[in-house]
């Protein structure tokens, strides 16, 4: 009875409208409603501009929340939204005329929360003007206003006062973020707006942003209980002249035991390379042929992947006519397509590179019991942990800072955790050491009574913030003894560095790209921690790496980056050498590290450095 429907779905949203203004989320849900209504009756042309108009509300109230909730209530108001995110994802794939709705979506959602959820706001506020603090703190206070009237309206109010006091605060809180993006570069870049036309302006010439995505595909022809299908991978294609392509790539179940298959290849450098060249081949075909046809042309990838396919390599795809995908094209790193709006925002440091190599992690005198029992846990597992000197990272460290002599050096007992902590923005930062992330294996523990006394069964302890379980080792490591720290860098410890300026960060360590992987959210661990502190482009590994192997890896790498060659060529040409040559041909040497981030050559004063 959808012509009955159609006139009662529009009396509703006008008088949402009229009682709760133009952006509670009420006028988004029944803005929803009505496209879905024309989209089960086959009008693409009205459910589009609907849905439009819905997502627009939903995505000025998700910014609100994010800047204004607790990290708990983050999750839960995201994950309200998720209908809406696959429900476009679903649209914008079975008609091209809402291809622009589901990828404007995707860019503005995949990878909110986590970014959302770190400590941007402290850190900006470290990057701002005692005047600018206090302009921040206001724009704060009248956000928080904002949502509670919104989320909150007093009921002693009539329409027409409420609507009055929204557009009030609306206004203020405008006129304040305004302000603060004159004034502060760091803000522009944490603030604004994304839409498919500004994205498009920052892909290269030769390049092109595949934006990946795991999505529940919605069929609103099936019964209310079935609608949602089992999950599903898609790819987004967007060019610098702004044409799009959307293609569905399968089942995501398919997709994930491809992915887990050719990663336990790749991890094993006994493993036959033909054996890998058959899994990287068996990927390919579900993940990467489905858009050569489109590719034509492209010099340039750049990769933003969903789920699953953040734990791999694409440069060791191989194509059906044998050449691994690194051959062919160039190929570097997103969390969102989102991140190309912060290029050039931040001015380059002019502060010395830092080269934190090889420290001394101590003699071990005492192993831990137990991990320590406050709401800062790392994992249980970590408690045990002890590692060895490395060698071939101290002549690493050793030869690049021959090639950057204006760079501080620290090793053995001055490559501390407090030293990093305490920098400020290097130009470059170089960390060779060892990276963990350790899994959050179920633990359970007895109940007991206040004297300690077990009682009444198990209860499981909660699951760890994976930002705790994501590591790298300082000085004093194995006795969990550095001065004041503990010689243990997490990644929420990480996060909190200050990086804004830093055009590359080098984390040369084992696993230093894991994390735990969150559909729509991209890699919970140090590749997210790194960039959330303000670094411009991050190299990092997806496995356990041989020492000799990174120490001709990285010298090389950075012998190219002073030559001139761009962040994520210099290392595609590295990677070439590597597979030619007699010791480093197999997948396991050359394809650990991974580009994130911006691709292009160093800035000038970086460059000349080692002239």
């Amino acid at each position: 009875r959808y012509g009955e429907a159609e006139p009662l779905y529009v009396e509703a949203l006008a008088i949402w409208r009229e009682q709760l203004g133009n952006r509670h989320p009420d006028v988004a849900a029944s803005l929803n409603n009505l496209a879905e209504l024309y989209r089960a009756q086959g009008n693409i042309a009205q459910a589009v501009p609907a849905f439009q108009a819905g997502l627009e509300i939903e995505e000025w109230n998700l910014e609100l929340n994010l800047a204004t909730l607790t990290e708990v209530q983050r999750r839960d108001y995201a994950a309200t939204l998720a209908g809406t995110t696959n429900a476009a994802i679903s649209l914008s794939l079975q008609a091209t005329e809402a291809q622009s709705l589901g990828l404007a979506t995707l860019l503005r959602r995949k990878g909110r929360l986590l970014e959302a959820g770190s400590r941007s706001l402290q850190q900006l506020r470290q990057n701002l003007t005692p005047a600018d603090r206090v302009i921040l703190d206001e724009f704060v206070a009248v956000r928080q206003q904002l949502a509670a009237l919104t989320f909150n309206p007093p009921a002693n109010l009539s329409p027409e006062q409420y609507r009055a006091q929204l557009a009030e605060l609306e206004a203020e809180a405008e006129a304040l973020e305004k302000t603060l993006a004159q004034r502060s570069a760091v803000f522009r870049a944490e603030t604004q707006p994304v839409d498919i036309a500004t994205v498009q302006s920052h892909i290269p010439t030769d390049g092109v942003l595949i934006e990946y995505v795991r999505y529940r595909p919605f069929d609103d022809q099936a019964d209310p209980a079935n609608r949602w299908g089992a999950p599903r991978y898609a790819a987004y294609l967007l060019f610098p002249n702004g044409r799009m392509v959307a293609k569905d790539l399968g089942d995501a179940a398919e997709i994930d035991a491809a992915v887990l298959s050719l990663v336990q290849a790749l991890e094993d450098p006994n493993q036959s390379v033909d054996e890998i060249h058959r899994r990287a081949q068996t990927l390919d075909a579900v993940v990467m042929a489905p858009l050569r046809e489109s590719l034509k042309g492209v010099e340039h990838l750049l990769i933003s992947p969903d789920g699953a396919l953040n734990q791999i390599p694409f440069e060791v795809l191989r194509s059906n006519r044998g050449q691994y995908l690194i051959e062919t094209f160039e190929i570097s790193y997103l969390t969102s397509g989102r991140d190309l709006l912060k290029l050039d925002l931040i001015p380059p440091s002019t502060n010395n590179a830092l080269i934190l190599a090889a420290p001394n992690y101590g003699v071990i005198e005492e192993i831990v019991a137990a991990a320590p029992n406050n709401d800062n846990q790392r994992s249980v597992d970590v408690a045990s942990l002890t590692v060895s000197p490395l060698e071939y990272a101290f002549r690493e460290g050793r030869a690049l800072s021959a090639l950057l002599p204006d760079a501080d050096f620290l090793t053995g007992r001055d490559a501390t955790e407090t030293a990093l902590k305490q920098s400020q923005s290097p130009r470059l930062l170089h960390i060779a050491t060892h990276g963990f992330f350790l899994e959050d294996s179920p633990r359970r523990q007895a109940n007991r009574d206040p004297d300690g006394t077990a009682f009444g069964g198990t209860y499981e302890v909660p699951i760890e913030n994976p930002l705790l379980r994501a590591m790298l080792a300082l000085e004093g490591f194995n006795t969990r003894n550095s001065g004041q720290e503990d010689g243990i860098l997490t990644a929420l410890e990480a996060a909190s560095l200050n990086l804004y300026g830093t055009q590359l960060v080098v984390l040369s360590a084992c696993e230093t790209a894991q994390g735990e992987v969150v559909s729509g959210e991209g890699v919970y661990g140090l590749r997210r921690a790194f960039t959330l502190a303000g670094a411009e482009s991050l190299l990092m590994s997806l496995w356990r790496v041989e020492d000799e192997g990174t120490q001709d890896l990285m010298v090389r790498y950075y012998e190219n980056l002073l030559s001139g060659m761009g962040r994520s060529e210099a290392l595609r040409q590295v990677q070439l050498e590597m597979i030619s040559s007699d010791d480093y041909s197999h997948p396991y040497y050359w394809a650990a590290f991974v580009l994130t981030g911006d691709w292009r050559p160093l800035e000038e004063s970086v460059a000349n450095a080692g002239d």
